[in-house]
């Protein structure tokens, strides 16, 4: 498979299988905080919910016709009297690796 740029993009509600493969793939799982598989149904409930979320960037890597990795960032309100963070959460096909999309999406956010 030759090397092809990524398009970045926000997600849509279309990349909500795709997104819900990649987060439960195991290496995936294996880096993550949540270690457990998501059903898919919650995952769905939960996807739609966070595309409403417009103050909270949620960005997907298309490559070869498909979703290959994402990138979210998710508000973190620990003190009412402190700016709020942001957790950035990414996390891209295995056989995309590599190929630079982790890197694009990146770039991607630090540009916005």
């Amino acid at each position: 498979m030759a090397y092809s740029t990524p398009t970045i993009r926000p997600a849509r509600w279309i990349d909500c299988l795709s997104v819900w493969f990649i987060r439960n793939e195991p290496s995936v799982r294996f880096a993550s905080f949540n270690k457990e598989e998501i059903g898919l149904l919650k995952h769905i409930w939960w996807f739609f919910g966070r595309l409403r979320k417009k103050d909270e960037p949620f960005w997907v890597a298309e490559c070869w016709d498909s979703v290959v990795g994402y990138l979210r960032l998710d508000r973190q309100l620990i003190n009412p009297q402190t700016p709020c963070t942001f957790t950035l959460s990414i996390a891209v096909e295995p056989f995309a690796r590599k190929r630079h999309v982790g890197q694009e999406l990146v770039k991607h956010m630090q540009a916005k």
